[in-house]
């Protein structure tokens, strides 16, 4: 069940119901868009994901730049 899921990764963890992502107990404040970025980056466990992926997960059904996800991911870092 969702509701109760969170992905572990090092000192963070997604949590999937509330769509937060904490870092060692505390809130890491993410855009609604990041946490889908990020939720798709761990959920491939380190394995290569393209752009074109990355954007259809965050962006289903819209054309939006390539340069959208490179704000994207700045902000996840």
């Amino acid at each position: 069940m969702e509701a109760d899921r969170s992905l572990t990764f090092g000192d963070f963890s997604l949590d999937l119901a509330k769509e937060q992502l904490f870092c060692s107990g505390e809130v890491v404040a993410l855009t609604p868009k990041a946490f889908v970025v990020l939720r798709r980056l761990v959920d491939d466990g380190g394995q290569l994901v393209s752009k074109e992926e990355l954007l259809q997960a965050g962006w289903p059904k819209t054309h939006v730049s390539h340069g959208v996800l490179k704000v994207i991911i700045l902000e996840i870092r």
